[in-house]
């Protein structure tokens, strides 16, 4: 019979299912953030999920939530640990990327502080007192208000060849089509600082636009459940529609002029170097500058600010995906 498991002051005995609040902080610098514990019937892994490190996107927030509504400890085996909204004070105040206590986006300054601002100590807390009790970890994002994008799946080689392993076969197991080898690992702090507690970690997107689509959370529900099930935590096998892709690398489309930016692509499409994918117009409807794509590749990312500044990057694309190779063994 599995053991209890407490995180904060939520205990979890085998067989139940808890939600409460894990507060954060001391004195003024507190907040709260929502938990829930699903403890199994049977003996079985730990999964931590996470969302709404930025508190505007949706998608990843729902799935966590319907994930832990849906799933009953009698068909688990294993446990999840759940914090659906991490960002909580962004949440409520519909502040997209940064925690608006102290304009810190959460996901950049792991591991935190126990002593710090705000956003360190919820960085630090989700790290030292959840993310350490799990087996493997699944940190889920959307897009951004501002932001549309095509689903896809990141992880890190952090040189542990086990850990690695892992996170590149929880990647091919969610299901999402593009499989992005992150290289930036100053951008994504906490995939280095998790590896190093020795635990496989994927961060998943889907969604965006602040909108909230059926389809958006009925995907996220999808792969976090085909991660359950190749992890044997619950009955079935992981369902894969899409042929898998993988990234190592990605390109940038800037803007030199002010004015208004009109995408001559649309989000996924195959473009070519030296492609126009975008214009920049002034107000006498002139064009002022032609936006090349900078390699042959895919478009992922469109930002919806369509009055640019010089500087600004419109969209993000991936650099001639390939292939994702067979897991081993």
């Amino acid at each position: 019979m599995p053991k209890a498991i407490k995180v904060g002051d939520i205990v979890a005995n085998s067989c139940e299912r808890k939600f409460g609040f894990f507060k954060m902080g001391e004195d003024i610098n507190i907040v709260e953030v929502p938990l829930a514990i699903i403890n199994g019937c049977k003996e079985g892994p730990t999964l931590c999920l996470t969302a709404g490190t930025h508190g505007c996107e949706y998608a990843g927030i729902a799935a966590v939530v319907r994930v832990c509504s849906n799933i009953s400890p009698t068909e688990l085996s294993g446990k999840i640990i759940a914090v659906p909204v991490v960002n909580t004070p962004g949440f409520r105040q519909r502040t997209s990327y940064v925690n608006p206590v102290d304009k810190l986006n959460i996901a950049e300054v792991y591991p935190g502080k126990p002593e710090g601002s705000l956003s360190q100590i919820i960085a630090h807390t989700i790290l030292e007192e959840v993310i350490t009790k799990a087996d493997y970890y699944i940190d889920c994002h959307s897009g951004d208000v501002d932001e549309r994008l095509i689903e896809n799946t990141y992880y890190y080689r952090c040189g542990n060849e086990k850990v690695d392993n892992a996170s590149y076969a929880l990647c091919r197991a969610f299901g999402f089509k593009h499989i992005v080898l992150v290289n930036d690992v100053p951008a994504y702090p906490h995939f280095k600082e998790v590896c190093r507690k020795g635990i496989p970690m994927i961060q998943s997107e889907c969604g965006g636009l602040g909108i909230l689509k059926e389809s958006d959370i009925a995907n996220y529900v999808k792969g976090i459940t085909n991660v359950m099930k190749f992890l044997h935590m619950i009955d079935g096998e992981p369902s894969m529609q899409v042929e898998q892709k993988i990234v190592t690398r990605e390109f940038y489309v800037k803007v030199a002029n002010t004015g208004i930016f009109y995408p001559r692509v649309d989000l996924g499409e195959n473009v070519r170097k030296g492609q126009v994918v975008g214009e920049v117009g002034n107000l006498q409807g002139e064009t002022v500058e032609k936006l090349l794509a900078t390699q042959d590749g895919v478009i992922r990312k469109m930002y919806t600010r369509h009055v640019v500044n010089p500087g600004e990057i419109v969209m993000v694309g991936y650099v001639s995906p390939k292939h994702a190779p067979q897991l081993e063994g």
